[in-house]
């Protein structure tokens, strides 16, 4: 034969090292493309539910608008009220402004009132409810942002980790003696006295 093709250990373990470097870098390249990924799904879940939480906003805004409305409506039904009540006492001859007459009006500023501060009390407390809600997708938002990860963090780690991986195998190879001579050394023998009387046929 023209030559040796025997692959030798030591070849075996460049051969070894060399594959577990490359997979490394392969796994390190394709951790950009998922971690992209990963941060465009996370992206998508803070736009939502930031886009959830304005649409609780507005909710609460309509219903402190709404509110409003019905209270203008109320004020203006109890001045009705009070125009027709006063035009009824007028007819029959009792004074406007004085006695069971003021008392009667005022029983309807008093009502109006307090039909007034229970739209607002409602109105406040739907609406709360609507921005408690508004404040939750807020931190579902912060969350997802939170799980954004760094692209050439991930790569890097992902090199180092490989790195510290051919590291590894290298020690452990050479401490095998892998890329030594090619062959193996026997381990030194220790001789120590021992006595063999009667197996050499010697004296005492």
């Amino acid at each position: 034969m023209a030559g040796d093709s025997t692959l030798t250990p030591a070849g075996a373990g460049y051969i070894s090292l060399a594959s577990t470097a490359v997979s490394g870098l392969v796994s390190a390249f394709g951790s950009i493309g998922a971690t992209r990924y990963s941060n465009a799904i996370a992206q998508s879940q803070a736009n939502i539910a930031r886009l959830n939480a304005q649409m609780m906003e507005q909710q609460a805004q309509a219903v402190f608008r709404s509110a409003e409305k019905d209270i203008v409506r109320k004020t203006m039904a109890a001045g009705q009220v009070k125009g027709k009540q006063r035009a009824t006492l007028a007819a029959n001859g009792i004074a406007v402004g004085t006695g069971s007459a003021a008392e009667i009006q005022a029983s309807t500023d008093l009502i109006k009132e307090m039909d007034t501060i229970t739209m607002r009390q409602n109105a406040t407390r739907q609406a709360w409810g609507y921005r408690m809600k508004a404040a939750g997708y807020e931190g579902e938002a912060y969350m997802a942002q939170a799980n954004k990860q760094s692209v050439w963090g991930n790569f890097g780690a992902s090199v180092l980790g490989a790195a510290s991986q051919v590291a590894n195998q290298y020690l452990g190879y050479t401490a095998l003696g892998v890329f030594g001579d090619g062959t193996q050394k026997a381990a030194p023998i220790e001789y120590k006295n021992v006595k063999l009387n009667g197996v050499l046929g010697g004296g005492k």
